[in-house]
């Protein structure tokens, strides 16, 4: 990063990922990754995603919160996320270009729309709590403002899940510096 290499997070990653899996025998744990297997290679490197829980729903929380608590506890995760939309929104739409002489998101309709059906899909999907991200900015600053680029970003990750043992390669001792770095 330092040197200003575009994908010095995912090459870091890589790097410590081929170290640990260097490093770390079967039959024995190393001092830099002390949890035995940490970086062992899956048994197969394809596998069919699990889609048991798509469109298994529960109100049961209904009746174990009681009706007040559960709304309670949906307005203010809904409320929660509403903000958090809407400050990417601002966010994005400002490193675009996207915002009126006011600062007003020309197409919010379009925005909330889309938004609403990504909620709905998530919930179908039984997945956890999806939701906008101002990483956003950077595919934006780099000249993804067409819609094209999510488009593309979610093909390439339902591609991915048929990759989800090579997920399992990665130890925490690679993902976490580059969270650290991408928090400030």
């Amino acid at each position: 990063m330092a040197r200003r290499l575009r994908g010095a997070l995912l090459l870091g990653i890589l790097v410590t990922t081929v170290l640990a899996i260097a490093s770390t025998a079967p039959s024995r744990a190393s001092r830099a990754f002390p949890r035995r297997a940490t970086a062992t290679l899956p048994q197969a490197l394809v596998q069919a995603p699990d889609f048991s829980t798509f469109g298994r729903l529960d109100f049961g929380v209904l009746a174990r919160l009681g009706v007040v608590t559960a709304v309670l506890v949906t307005f203010s995760i809904m409320l929660s996320d509403f903000f958090d939309t809407m400050g990417t929104i601002i966010g994005v739409g400002g490193k675009g270009g996207f915002l009126d002489a006011h600062g007003r998101c020309r197409a919010r309709i379009a925005c909330w729309l889309v938004e609403l059906a990504r909620r709905a899909a998530g919930g179908l999907a039984n997945a956890s709590s999806n939701t906008t991200y101002i990483e956003s900015a950077a595919g934006v600053a780099e000249g993804g403002r067409t819609g094209l680029v999510p488009v593309v970003t979610g093909l390439l990750f339902l591609g991915a899940m048929w990759l989800s043992p090579l997920a399992s390669v990665i130890p925490a001792q690679a993902t976490a510096p580059a969270l650290v770095i991408v928090g400030f």
